[in-house]
């Protein structure tokens, strides 16, 4: 398939922006080069698994390599035929997230298409992906930082090409008039990545939604947020979507948020209105308000 021209241009504007790209010495990237090699191994693609699995369970901190060989049914000391560090283990799992992250962006996305036809494949791609590679795609949202610096630096530089993708949809929206133009494509796109990213938290692969169903109520919320058409725009019009309260309304409310609250009084009163509202709810035990 051929490489859409918005990956191009993300590569090419990393590399024509002038900022220091992470640089490995050659005995390092030789070094890399042999580890991951081994570590694609069956043998060493088992060893990869059950430490993704182990970090998922533990934590990287957490786990030990006498605790990962004896999973496994290895002696500790024939770990070290495959692996230097347990940073090895760490950096072959988040390498593998960030590779298959980038060609499948590559295989989401249609050469030709639509703004909005782009962001929904990106949106739905990066859920499927990310439901795909569970465990090792919660190891890197809640380890990334414990790899060290140097092998950080270049996940660091492959993970740009992969958000800086999503900020140039993005922009190429609003440029085209698709995507609302009071919005900041470098924020709102790290909200978008740190939406469907905390799934690691949540999701269940045994739930009741599928990855494909999730995929496209994340793209209907998204897209909802960030389209707009010209003819709909002005400015500061996003934020009285889902609210009777018109512009001219919230100084009135700006004022009324300002007046002291008994906030405690506030949260009970919306709590038993709560109860209240909940059909079938069980009568209230003595004591409880």
């Amino acid at each position: 398939m051929a490489r859409p021209r918005e990956v191009e241009t993300v590569a090419d504007e990393a590399a024509e922006s002038g900022a220091e790209q992470p640089v490995l010495a050659a005995a390092e990237r030789d070094e890399t080069s042999r580890l991951l090699a081994a570590l694609a191994t069956p043998k060493g693609q088992e060893i990869v698994d059950a430490a993704a699995q182990l970090f998922v369970e533990k934590s990287y901190d957490a786990t030990g390599l006498t605790e990962l060989a004896s999973r496994i049914g290895m002696l500790k000391g024939s770990l070290y035929h495959y692996i230097t560090t347990k940073d090895d283990l760490l950096f072959a799992i988040i390498d593998k997230v960030h590779q298959t992250s980038l060609a499948n962006m590559v295989r989401w996305q249609p050469v030709d298409g639509s703004v909005h036809l782009k962001l929904r494949m990106f949106i739905k791609g990066h859920v499927a992906h990310f439901v795909e590679n569970f465990t090792f795609a919660s190891v890197f949202i809640h380890d990334f930082r414990s790899l060290s610096a140097a092998r950080r630096q270049v996940i660091v530089a492959e993970r740009d090409v992969y958000d800086g993708y999503l900020r140039t949809l993005l922009r190429q929206g609003q440029a085209e008039g698709v995507v609302c133009p009071d919005l900041d494509a470098k924020s709102v796109s790290m909200g978008i990545f740190g939406m469907m990213n905390w799934m690691y938290r949540w999701y269940s692969p045994e739930g009741s939604i599928s990855p494909e169903a999730l995929g496209d109520q994340f793209a209907d919320l998204i897209l909802g947020g960030v389209v707009c058409e010209p003819r709909q725009h002005r400015t500061g019009h996003k934020r009285t979507l889902g609210s009777p309260l018109m512009p001219d309304h919230e100084a009135d409310l700006a004022h009324n948020v300002d007046q002291d609250v008994d906030l405690e009084q506030v949260l009970r009163a919306a709590q038993r209105a709560a109860v209240r509202a909940t059909p079938g709810r069980p009568a209230q035990p003595k004591g409880v308000r």
